[in-house]
């Protein structure tokens, strides 16, 4: 099970992932708990929300794994802009005494919920509690992500120029430990970026690098 997660947080092949568990019976989410959460994480990087909201609702609540559910959830409700159920569902979490693997994606979660409200100094707060935690529990993928938000933070409040020099670093640490899809993640943010300082042959190759 820890493969699977390694392979869909760290190395975001959600593919593969998918692949994988289709080989296996659908899990019963009131008997295989662990099982569907995994379901619901992939279908949820794959863009297919509905069905992982679905997935995470039929989870029993009272599992030892509720603080991930309700994670789950709340990156469901900040997608659809339902941010008072996304603030409920991280607040239940954050009191569930969560993992030291999930704190920091909770986190990260916080800051994204602050950054739609354009509460940014809270999101930055909340982005640097997460890399603390991040870097207490040796989850370096988590950290770079978090410090890649940050720097995102930075270019809409700040100098966008100074973050395009961050977020590259960044981008080519994600590759060079296989996190394909936060790499990718991150080359389109510096593309929207050198699109916004209107650069756009940079803006152009930045995205063909996310691309491939």
């Amino acid at each position: 099970m820890e493969d699977l997660y390694s392979l869909l947080f760290d190395r975001g092949r959600v593919g593969r992932t998918l692949e994988i568990l289709k080989k296996q019976p659908r899990p019963d989410p009131r008997d295989q708990p662990e099982l569907a959460l995994i379901w619901a994480h992939a279908l949820n990087l794959y863009g297919d929300y509905g069905r992982a909201f679905h997935l995470l609702s039929s989870i029993p609540s009272h599992t030892e794994r509720e603080a991930e559910r309700l994670w789950g959830l709340s990156g469901y409700y900040i997608r659809v802009g339902e941010m008072l159920s996304a603030k409920r569902m991280l607040d239940s979490a954050f009191s569930r005494h969560p993992s030291p693997w999930l704190l920091p994606h909770l986190y990260n979660h916080l800051a994204t919920y602050y950054n739609q409200l354009g509460k940014f100094d809270q999101a930055a707060k909340a982005n640097e509690q997460g890399m603390s935690a991040a870097e207490r529990s040796g989850n370096l993928i988590q950290f770079l992500t978090l410090l890649g938000n940050q720097c995102i933070l930075k270019a809409i409040r700040q100098d966008p120029a100074q973050s395009l020099t961050s977020l590259e670093r960044i981008s080519q640490q994600l590759l060079e430990r296989d996190s394909i899809l936060l790499a990718a993640h991150f080359l389109i943010v510096q593309s929207e970026i050198y699109h916004n300082l209107s650069l756009i042959d940079s803006a152009k190759r930045t995205l063909q690098r996310a691309e491939k």
